[in-house]
């Protein structure tokens, strides 16, 4: 009796380690199987975005070229950048002397045509981790000082079809953004829409603007409101609780003539001893 339990438990062990060797065997022969069907879509969907243009939408392909570039890119002399930094569009992209493109920014022109469709202007700084992205045309002007995380779009995705993967969908493009010169954007600012910010205005962080702002304005929150415009009469940023006061104060900016564009950006030249942004601020791990 107690042999006949041990050759049956025996056998029973056997017949176990079989079918879990069995069960084994099919689930590598089930992994491989996966692993080839990857590889074949990987394949495809590679010949398939050779064949589409980079602009989202599709289409047929459009010659272009992919490079990693050193430090400085050759298409901009004169300009710092940080690591990581991203240009699509690169032909479409103009950057004036003396600006500074921070770690990881991204650079992204969607319309890639015979246009140069954004420009930065001289003695810039782009601080790290921001985005710049244009589906039409996007300026921003000379001594513009950008913090981190700072993110200036006027380009959306479109969503109008749910059946659809909104990646797929054309983006919204013809829209423009215009920072005049010398406009500063605190850390987390976001610029988006269709929109003018005038010369001289700051950003607070992490402020929300969708709608234009006059010159020499602070805008602080989410969204964003003119909390400070500068007034000619005091020499003094003051601030703005009411339309009273925006009323008071662009009365007398219309007194005193307040510079336009052309006229500001020949009268930071003039007082500033800044050429150059410095370029240990682009990062690069680079210490003092």
């Amino acid at each position: 009796m107690a042999n006949d339990a041990r050759a049956q438990a025996k056998e029973e062990t056997m017949a176990g380690e079989q079918t879990t060797a069995a069960r084994m065997k099919t689930l590598a022969a089930r992994m491989q199987t996966t692993a080839a069907r990857t590889q074949t879509m990987a394949s495809t969907e590679g010949a398939e975005a050779e064949r589409l243009d980079p602009r989202v939408g599709g289409g047929p392909a459009a010659p272009r070229t992919i490079t990693r570039q050193g430090l400085p890119f050759p298409h901009f002399p004169r300009v710092t950048f940080g690591t990581d930094v991203q240009i699509l569009g690169v032909a479409n992209l103009e950057i004036g002397e003396g600006s500074c493109i921070g770690d990881h920014s991204w650079l992204n022109v969607c319309v890639r045509d015979d246009r140069i469709r954004m420009r930065i202007g001289r003695a810039v700084l782009v601080g790290r981790h921001s985005m710049v992205s244009t589906g039409g045309y996007l300026e921003i002007g000379d001594f513009c000082l950008f913090g981190p995380r700072v993110s200036v779009v006027d380009a959306d995705h479109g969503f109008a079809d749910i059946t659809r993967p909104y990646v797929e969908q054309p983006p919204t493009l013809g829209r423009s953004i215009v920072l005049e010169d010398n406009c500063w954007l605190g850390v987390g600012a976001v610029v988006a829409g269709n929109l003018t910010v005038g010369r001289g205005s700051v950003i607070g962080a992490n402020s929300l603007v969708t709608k234009d702002v006059p010159p020499f304005s602070v805008v602080v929150g989410h969204p964003g409101r003119i909390a400070k415009m500068y007034d000619p009469v005091s020499n003094q940023w003051e601030r703005i609780d009411s339309e009273a006061d925006r009323v008071r104060v662009d009365r007398n900016r219309e007194r005193y003539c307040m510079p336009d564009r052309a006229a500001y950006r020949e009268l930071l030249w003039q007082n500033a001893s800044l050429r150059a942004i410095d370029p240990i601020v682009a990062g690069r791990g680079e210490c003092l």
